[in-house]
């Protein structure tokens, strides 16, 4: 598969968007170049009425990131009733046997019920961030496992739920829109209060106008930053 066709396959995908009554969301992605190694899908199951979600970063970027990042989707929706650390054991499978040596994969899988329960399940990926209705702000979830196809095996994590009211938002953010260069250049990734504060001063009450502005600031901070271009990706989900 060229990039050209890589290319062309990843937008008809990203316009593959599932039908939920119980909650809305703004999705903005921008690749390094003119494909992607971010994997951001979402599904949603009609027997159980959930919504389902992973948002990651593939290593790297360019035709060989962007290659194993469509794969990837394809492995979630190929098991759509598995439990999060099935997927994640499946994932995790896939990218250690992957020609493309070494290639692992950060990121957050998640479900939303109808009653705003919410579970996470996360891959040593950047905390996703809760955004309350009342304005409290808080980062989810606590544990982490290595990140998938760095091992053989995936070490064991909880599944950590977390109850969301509604219109509480929750924003799930590749690392691309949140590294930075630090002392003597090496990466370092945005502190959590300046995240924080930055969502809050977002918050204006239109999901997809706060999904651009809260996007637009991540961007300029992280052009100043910058070590080198990288695939960037926001996913700002509210429960109604």
């Amino acid at each position: 598969m060229n990039e050209r066709v890589l290319a062309e396959l990843q937008k008809r995908l990203f316009r593959d968007q599932p039908r939920c009554g119980h909650a809305r969301w703004a999705v903005r992605m921008k690749p390094a170049e003119s494909v992607s190694g971010d994997v951001l899908c979402l599904w949603g199951d009609s027997q159980t009425e959930q919504l389902h979600g992973f948002v990651g970063d593939v290593m790297g970027h360019g035709i060989a990131a962007a290659f194993v990042a469509t794969a990837l989707r394809s492995v979630f929706l190929e098991r759509q009733r598995d439990t999060w650390m099935q997927h994640f054991d499946a994932a995790n499978c896939f990218l250690h046997m992957s020609d493309f040596d070494p290639m692992y994969c950060t990121g957050i899988g998640f479900s939303l019920n109808k009653s705003g329960q919410m579970s996470m399940l996360n891959a040593g990926h950047s905390d996703a961030i809760v955004l309350r209705n009342s304005g409290e702000v808080l980062s989810f979830p606590s544990d982490h496992s290595a990140p998938l196809g760095l091992f053989d095996e995936l070490s064991a994590v909880d599944l950590e739920m977390i109850q969301l009211a509604p219109r509480d938002r929750v924003l799930i953010l590749s690392d691309g829109l949140l590294e930075r260069s630090g002392e003597k250049t090496k990466t370092k990734m945005l502190p959590n209060e300046v995240r924080f504060e930055l969502i809050q001063a977002a918050c204006t009450g239109s999901l997809k106008q706060d999904a651009d502005i809260m996007w637009d600031l991540l961007v300029g901070i992280n052009a100043d930053h910058q070590i080198d271009p990288d695939d960037q990706s926001l996913l700002l989900l509210e429960y109604l």
